[in-house]
């Protein structure tokens, strides 16, 4: 893999005092008890990549990313500024990031600026933080979704709202939007019935169809559909209305809306969907759209990181290991970052994988620290684990009650 974050340096944070640790590319797995500081380090490291200039769960961190053989660093700091309203003060956070790329430094001021330092210098990357359970707020796949677009200024009021107040702006549901919203507005005539259901056709064969295959392994979907209850309207000539648009899920060959699933069902759902999709956005904007478009190199990134909370949480033993497998596969192209406190999980990996596994532990005086196992650790789980699992081995010897 080209592109992937090679090392996080981490300070003061929650249980984070000073924490560091190498990553690989593809997979890596982030054992640890409940409280040892996991769900923290995937806060702490989502928030100091992220674009946002206001969140940081932390002071300080350095990331050091591998981009086709050469390294580039990024160092993000929390200041804490206290504002004047007049009548109070009151702190606010400023977050300041520094890029170190061949040599140089940069120091973007806001978003647009650091994304376009990431553009110029060839090392824009995507992510994706999926956390546990699954949004409250599930666009498309819970919660039905209408929006509206000006024809006159080829504009959504209600997309470019949602993109602002929402956390992930590359989720499934903003993705398959935002092409929606796209192919629409393309067109050099007021889209009728036909080309709007073959717009839709299209995004359910670009974007929902090829994912089907991996939920039929891991669950009891075996389609799903953008609803046939959509509609539409137009109001003064100028402004489309879509109303309804969300999926529905065929499971002994009925199609039930998304209230019907159980909640592992869900769970995986949103784990394969926001994990799959992102395979779409790696050969860059041209891979999100239905057609051709001018400038097929638009954003295009160098990587994808994935970062996944405890995908163990509510799913059957046999069900998590066909997720696993599912996400061991998709780490191939990506970079998957993810915390557990099961070992089951661990059994996903063969002998000559040990080094992907990070031990998560909390010293009283230290804080959380991360690890990997010594040699001496890793050749004694290679020789237990001839005869029995790797599970087993964490369960079952002295090794894990430190």
């Amino acid at each position: 893999m080209a592109f992937y974050l090679k090392k996080a340096v981490l300070d003061r944070g929650k249980s984070i005092r000073h924490a560091e640790i190498d990553l690989l590319s593809g997979l890596n797995v982030v054992i640890g008890k409940n409280g040892s500081g996991k769900t923290n380090f995937l806060n702490f490291l989502t928030t100091a990549i992220s674009s946002n200039f206001h969140v940081l769960e932390g002071e300080f961190s350095e990331l050091i990313f591998a981009n086709n053989g050469v390294d580039f660093s990024m160092r993000v700091t929390k200041e804490i500024a206290i504002h004047s309203s007049g009548v109070a003060s009151f702190p606010s956070p400023i977050v300041n990031k520094e890029l170190i790329i061949n040599g140089k430094s940069f120091n973007p001021q806001r978003n647009s600026e650091y994304l376009d330092v990431l553009e110029q210098n060839k090392s824009v990357f995507f992510d994706n933080y999926i956390q546990y359970g699954v949004p409250e707020k599930f666009l498309l796949f819970k919660d039905p979704y209408s929006f509206s677009i000006d024809y006159q200024e080829k504009q959504s009021t209600n997309l470019s709202n949602l993109y602002s107040s929402i956390p992930n702006q590359l989720s499934s549901a903003t993705i398959i939007l935002n092409s929606l919203f796209i192919s629409l507005t393309k067109l050099t005539e007021r889209p009728k019935e036909k080309n709007i259901s073959e717009i839709l056709n299209k995004i359910q064969s670009k974007f929902i169809t090829p994912i089907e295959s991996n939920l039929r392994l891991i669950t009891n979907i075996e389609e799903v559909r953008i609803s046939p209850n959509l509609n539409f309207y137009y109001e003064h000539n100028a402004k489309l209305i879509i109303n309804n648009l969300f999926f529905e899920y065929k499971i002994d060959d009925n199609w039930l809306p998304y209230s019907s699933l159980s909640d592992g069902t869900r769970r995986v759902l949103y784990l394969v969907f926001e994990t799959q999709i992102m395979s779409f956005v790696k050969a860059g904007v041209q891979e999100m759209m239905i057609d051709e478009i001018p400038n097929k190199d638009i954003f295009k990134p160098e990587g994808i990181l994935i970062f996944i909370e405890e995908p163990e949480l509510g799913l059957h033993p046999h069900q998590l290991h066909k997720l696993m497998e599912f996400l061991k596969e998709q780490s191939e192209s990506k970079q998957i970052i993810l915390t557990t406190h099961s070992p089951q999980v661990l059994d996903i990996l063969g002998p000559d994988e040990l080094e992907r596994i990070i031990i998560c532990e909390y010293d009283h005086e230290k804080g959380t620290q991360l690890r990997h196992m010594t040699e001496e650790e890793m050749e004694r789980a290679r020789n237990y684990m001839k005869k029995m699992y790797l599970s087993d081995f964490w369960r079952f010897t002295d090794f894990n009650e430190k």
